[in-house]
C-alpha cells in the first residue's frame, strides 16, 4: 500500500507542479472553498460502513445487501444535499462560481457509495495488493484528465470534472475485484443497527469535517479567495507524504488489529511497532519537505506562489505530528471505542474552531498555519496516549514515538539550517542548495536511525527479504 501511494504521490507531485503552473492562486482558492463547502453533505458519505462490514467477518455476507443499500441511500441523499447547498455555500463565501463546481461534484460523491461493500471485501479478505493497484490507477488517471483539462483552458473546472468519470471507472475496478451477490430486497429490518454504529462514526465525522472546514472558512472570512489559494496550495501539499503513511498504515492496521478482537495486548504491541516505523520514516521527510518549500517553489514557479512558502515551511512541520493520528484513530475503532472517538472528535473541534477563526483573524494564512500545527503537536500525542492506553501503553512509549524521531530530524537539519543562517547575505545556487542540503540531511538521518533503531531495522530489512522472496 506504501509502495502504491508513493508512486501515486510522485506522480500527483509532479501532477500538482504542472497545474500550479496553468493555473492561478484563485482557481485553488475557488476549488478549496468548494470542497470546504461539499464537506458538511458528505457527511453522509462518512458512515464507517466498510469499518461495520470488515468487523462482520464471520456474517459478511449477511450484511453485504442492508449494507449496500444503505449506502445507496446515503450517497443520493448526500448528492442532492450538496446541490441544494451550493447556492447558498457561494452566498456565504461571496463566490458565484461555486454553483457550477459543486454541481459537478454532487453525483461523484454519489459514485463514491458503490465503493464500500467491495472495498470491504477486500480489506477483510487482506487483499491489500488489488486495493493498491486500483487506487493507483485512479490517481493516475484522475490527474491526467486534470492536467488535460488545464491545459485546454478549462481552470477550476479541471479539478473536479475528472471525479465522477474516474470514480465509476473506480467502482467498476473494485466489483470486478470483489463481487458480492447483492440482493434486491434491501432488509430494511437490519438497517436499525447499521444506523446505530454509523450514527457513532458519521457523529464523529461531523467534527472532524467541522474541523477540517474551519481552515478555508474562516480564512476566507478575513481574506481574499487568492489568499485562501494560496493556503490551500500549501495544505494540499504539506500533507502529501502524511497521506502516504498514515492513510495506508491506518487501512492495512483497521483489519489487522480488528482480527485480534478480545487481545488488546497483542493488539498494542503490534500498534506501537507499526507507529514506531511510520513515525522513523514519516517525521523526516515532513521536515526535509519544510527545508525544501522555499528552493523548490521559487525554482519552479518565481514569485508566483511566494505567499504560499511561509504555510507550507511551518505547515510540514506540522504534518509531521498528524502521521499517526489516522493510524490511532483506526486503532481505537479495532478495539470497538466507536463512543470514544465521538468524544475525542467533538472536543477536538471545540478546541480547534476557535483557533482557527481567532488564528485567521490575528495573523491570515501564515497565523493560521503556526496554529494548527501547534494544535497537532498538542493533539496527535494526547490521542496516540488514549489509543494505547488501555493496552497498557504509557506516556514513555508516546515519548518514545515523537520525541526521538523529531530529535533526529532536527539534528540532521541542523547543518542545513546552519549554512543558511551564515550564508543568509550570499545568494546561494538553487541547485547546490537543495542537492548538498537534501544529501546532508538524509546521510545525517539514515546514520541516527542506524544508530539508535538498530533492532528495529534488522527486524524490518528481514521481512522485506521474506515477502520478495514470497513474491
Amino acid at each position: 500500500m506504501i509502495f502504491q501511494t508513493l508512486a501515486s504521490k510522485s506522480f500527483g507531485f509532479i501532477g500538482q507542479i504542472i497545474l500550479a503552473r496553468l493555473l492561478v492562486p484563485h482557481d485553488f482558492g475557488l476549488v478549496g472553498l468548494a470542497y470546504a463547502a461539499a464537506a458538511i453533505p458528505n457527511i453522509l458519505r462518512q458512515s464507517g460502513m466498510p469499518q461495520i462490514l470488515v468487523q462482520k467477518r464471520r456474517s459478511f455476507k449477511r450484511w453485504a445487501t442492508p449494507a449496500f443499500w444503505m449506502e445507496i441511500a446515503l450517497g443520493m441523499a448526500a448528492g442532492l444535499l450538496m446541490l441544494l447547498a451550493a447556492p447558498y455555500a457561494a452566498a456565504a463565501f461571496h463566490a458565484p462560481q461555486l454553483i457550477p463546481i459543486m454541481d459537478i461534484i454532487a453525483p461523484g460523491v454519489a459514485i463514491t457509495a458503490l465503493f464500500a461493500v467491495p472495498t470491504a471485501r477486500l480489506m477483510q479478505d487482506m487483499r491489500f495488493r488489488e486495493l493498491a493497484m486500483i487506487g493507483l490507477g485512479y490517481n493516475i488517471i484522475a490527474m491526467v484528465l486534470s492536467i488535460v483539462l488545464a491545459a485546454l483552458g478549462w481552470g477550476v473546472y479541471s479539478f473536479v470534472i475528472p471525479l465522477p468519470v474516474v470514480g465509476a471507472l473506480r467502482a467498476i475496478a473494485l466489483w470486478m475485484a470483489a463481487p458480492t451477490r447483492i440482493k434486491l430486497h434491501a432488509h430494511f429490518r437490519r438497517w436499525p443497527y447499521l444506523i446505530e454504529k454509523s450514527g457513532l462514526l458519521m457523529g464523529a465525522v461531523v467534527f472532524q469535517t467541522v474541523s477540517r472546514i474551519a481552515e478555508m472558512s474562516c480564512l476566507r472570512a478575513f481574506a481574499s479567495v487568492t489568499i485562501v489559494g494560496d493556503y490551500f496550495f500549501a495544505s494540499n501539499l504539506s500533507t502529501q507524504i502524511s497521506q502516504v503513511f498514515s492513510t495506508n498504515v491506518a487501512g492495512v492496521l483497521y483489519p489487522a488489529l480488528t482480527s485480534m478482537e478480545n487481545q488488546i495486548n497483542r493488539q498494542t504491541a503490534a500498534f506501537l511497532r507499526a507507529a514506531n516505523l511510520v513515525a522513523l520514516a514519516g517525521m523526516p521527510l515532513c521536515v526535509l519537505e519544510s527545508l525544501l518549500a522555499r528552493p523548490l517553489l521559487t525554482l519552479v514557479y518565481g514569485n508566483k506562489w511566494h505567499a504560499a512558502i511561509l504555510p507550507l515551511e511551518v505547515l510540514s512541520l506540522g504534518a509531521a505530528f498528524m502521521l499517526l493520528v489516522e493510524p490511532s484513530l483506526n486503532f481505537i475503532l479495532a478495539q470497538g471505542r466507536f463512543r470514544f472517538q465521538l468524544a475525542w472528535a467533538t472536543g477536538s473541534a471545540l478546541v480547534y474552531l476557535p483557533l482557527a477563526l481567532f488564528a485567521a483573524w490575528a495573523g491570515g494564512a501564515v497565523i493560521l498555519a503556526l496554529a494548527v500545527s501547534i494544535f497537532w503537536a498538542v493533539a496527535a500525542p494526547l490521542l496516540v496516549r488514549q489509543a494505547i492506553g488501555p493496552g497498557g501503553g504509557t506516556w514513555g512509549d508516546v515519548a518514545a514515538l515523537f520525541l526521538r524521531p523529531a530529535a533526529m530530524a532536527m539534528a540532521a537539519a541542523a547543518p542545513w539550517i546552519g549554512v543558511r543562517l551564515l550564508a543568509a547575505p550570499i545568494t546561494l545556487p538553487v541547485w547546490e542548495n537543495i542537492v548538498c542540503g537534501t544529501v546532508s540531511f538524509l546521510l545525517i538521518y539514515t546514520a541516527l536511525s542506524i544508530w539508535f533503531y538498530n533492532t528495529e531495522l534488522l527486524a524490518l530489512w528481514h521481512t522485506v527479504r521474506q515477502r520478495a522472496a514470497g513474491v
